[in-house]
């Protein structure tokens, strides 16, 4: 007999039918702070008999998986959703969110710091545009005696599960490293920062905007800190720190008009003959080619490439681009360009400054070179 189990996952009702009685108790046990009310209509419904293996443990933990899973696709292009573990301040809503892949240590800091702090999620941060997260307190995932992760109910490991309503006040990047002695902050430039955290971020192609979303909301906490640490325990100063500071107001994306440059045309354009040479031997010309989103913050460009992939450029690569916007450039008035923003280079020869700066941005597919160079 099947059970059916609703829970509730970033505002997505999911039902989870369970063969087993025993599996479905469990499953139900783990789930307990996310459980939705009785009768609820399912977004979406997840049958344990279309998944691999019986084995209860890995079962349980398959469906975890496959909750968080489906509760992404459904919201996706309508969160930021970062791979991440938050914390929250429960009497003022402040909330730490801690970007990192996994083998990061996120469980093991929610484990660590959820009795000081309120728990919001160990896995998956949904923000809204406004800055505001989203409480997801899924079962821990935390590593037993064996290679299958065991699903921990937030109470039963005795944390305080973080209750709406919810800002972020912090974001941070994880770097575990046993070796450090002493907990180790750093700021990230701002575009590199952009860059890194829509790294671990879910669906951003689906998204409008999502680069500038992003920089919103690092604005608004003070930039992407990139913290090295050895212990969970380690970082309990700095969570003291950053969740017990007035929460700035939100950094909201403005509403920018569509220009050359912009994500809706971006497409190629073609060399005119104003880019041949008198003699009919065609000039080397660069041409932009398509990106799915863009950026610029503090005059350096991010990128979102069709692939997903996600660039932070140097501002002289920003520069090439902004000239490209309007249509292709030849080498020569490129090279004109970039002498008088960024000055010569050592050698003087700045035509073949220039094209070796081209060629690497080839590579990276962000232009093209008609003819290849």
């Amino acid at each position: 007999m099947t059970t059916r189990v609703l829970v509730e996952a970033l505002g997505v009702v999911v039902a989870v039918d369970v063969t087993e009685a025993e599996v479905a108790t469990r499953f139900r046990a783990a789930w307990v702070a996310s459980l939705a009310e009785d009768g609820a209509e399912p977004d979406v419904v997840i049958d344990d008999s279309d998944l691999p293996g019986r084995e209860a443990d890995a079962l349980l933990e398959l469906l975890t998986q496959r909750v968080t899973i489906e509760a992404i696709g459904v919201r996706a292009g309508e969160l930021l959703m970062f791979h991440a573990c938050a914390l929250a301040n429960p009497d003022t809503g402040a909330a730490v969110v801690m970007v990192g892949p996994s083998g990061m240590g996120k469980s093991t800091l929610s484990m660590t710091h959820g009795t000081r702090w309120a728990y919001v999620t160990d896995e998956t941060a949904a923000i809204e545009d406004d800055g505001t997260l989203l409480p997801y307190p899924k079962p821990l995932s935390m590593v037993g005696s064996g290679t299958v992760k065991e699903q921990v109910a937030p109470e039963a490991a005795g944390l305080t599960v973080a209750c709406a309503p919810l800002r972020v006040a912090a974001v941070l990047l994880l770097e575990r490293d046993p070796g450090v002695t002493a907990v180790q902050v750093t700021e990230v430039p701002p575009a590199q920062g952009i860059a890194l955290v829509a790294e671990h971020t879910s669906y951003l192609a689906k998204m409008d905007r999502p680069l500038a979303q992003i920089a919103a909301l690092l604005r608004s906490t003070d930039g992407l800190r990139r913290v090295s640490y050895a212990e969970a325990r380690d970082l309990a100063p700095l969570l003291e720190e950053l969740l017990t500071q007035p929460l700035a107001e939100p950094s909201l994306v403005e509403p920018v008009e569509t220009s050359p440059g912009s994500t809706s045309s971006l497409g190629e354009a073609e060399p005119t003959a104003e880019d041949q040479r008198d003699d009919g031997d065609r000039l080397i010309s660069a041409i932009r080619r398509t990106v799915l989103d863009e950026h610029t913050e503090d005059g350096e460009a991010v990128v979102l490439l069709p692939d997903g992939h996600v660039l932070a450029l140097s501002p002289l690569a920003s520069t090439v681009l902004a000239a490209l916007a309007d249509g292709p450039q030849t080498v020569p008035s490129i090279a004109a360009i970039l002498a008088a923003e960024f000055g010569a280079p050592p050698d003087g020869d700045t035509e073949a400054a220039t094209l070796a700066a081209l060629t690497s941005l080839a590579q990276a597919d962000l232009i093209r070179l008609d003819p290849p160079g």
